[in-house]
């Protein structure tokens, strides 16, 4: 029962953030996630003791900074005018627009993950 309340609860959030971050932007929103859930785990930290959950979360953000990187150095040099941004020159490869669509869904389904830790940090800090 907890699994699919949690499983209801990631759902809900998905297509709450994704209302927002066609709203405010992904790299925006991202941050947000990392500030809200570097705070919920020191709060949950400072009352039970030390873990190394937090640091997965960060390994996990690092990788996605780091295909960014690799989207921007593509784009930079097909002659892109923007790094992230949408580009159409001729000599850019033709699976780049469906990778970056699939990155923002990636991204997208890893913050929502993040509120729902964010609410299990605060949940368990209540008791």
């Amino acid at each position: 029962m907890m699994l699919l309340k949690l499983t209801m609860l990631t759902s809900f959030v998905l297509v709450g953030l994704f209302y927002v971050s066609n709203v405010i932007g992904f790299a925006l929103t991202t941050l947000i996630m990392i500030t809200l859930l570097t705070m919920s785990y020191s709060i949950r930290y400072w009352r039970e003791g030390g873990g190394i959950e937090l640091a997965y979360w960060g390994l996990v953000y690092s990788a996605f900074g780091l295909v960014l990187l690799g989207i921007a150095l593509l784009q930079s040099h097909a002659g892109c005018m923007f790094l992230i941004g949408d580009c159409y020159q001729p000599r850019l490869p033709s699976w780049l627009s469906n990778f970056k669509l699939l990155y923002n869904l990636k991204l997208l389904v890893v913050n929502s993950v993040a509120v729902t830790a964010i609410i299990l940090n605060l949940r368990r800090t209540k008791r």
